[in-house]
């Protein structure tokens, strides 16, 4: 009998372990987001795989409208 791998398989322990991962990530995040005067829901993407890395660059590259018309 082959084991399939679901998310069913993770303990609670486990779950837990991702949701505090999250927070950890997440709540920082809307902090910088919104100091930068951007939506606080670019957030999301952190705990999506690669999709994070494609956000970072998009928000290292962009325009930040709290920092507009300033000299950086």
């Amino acid at each position: 009998m082959e084991m399939e791998f679901t998310f069913y398989f993770l303990s609670v322990w486990q779950w837990l372990a991702i949701a505090v991962f999250c927070v950890i990530s997440v709540v920082p995040a809307v902090r910088i987001l919104r100091r930068a005067g951007l939506s606080a829901w670019w957030a999301v993407f952190l705990v999506i795989p690669l999709v994070n890395l494609m956000a970072l660059w998009v928000f290292a590259i962009t325009r930040w409208p709290a920092t507009d018309g300033r000299v950086q």
